[in-house]
């Protein structure tokens, strides 16, 4: 696979676990979010998930984020070789 699609599957895999990580916040929210008639609806502090279970979501996500770009991204034992 050449280099230029393991790019595209990298930025691909960041999208992927950006969605799932607002997924996972939200859906932590006890009430809706979204917009009424006359306003929108916003959580009230203190409800939720807090800041630092929050920020452990994400470093987990971009943890595998890393550990994929390593996996994808390394040399193989066959390109090394051809270098030599």
């Amino acid at each position: 696979m050449s280099l230029r699609y393991k790019v595209v599957l990298l930025v691909a895999l960041a999208a992927a676990l950006w969605i799932v990580g607002q997924w996972a916040i939200v859906q932590a929210s006890p009430f809706p979010m979204g917009w009424t008639g006359y306003a929108p609806l916003q959580v009230t502090a203190g409800i939720g998930l807090h800041p630092w279970v929050q920020a452990l979501i994400w470093l987990a996500l971009i943890g595998v984020w890393t550990l994929a770009a390593l996996l994808l991204l390394r040399e193989s034992k066959v390109e090394a070789k051809r270098e030599g």
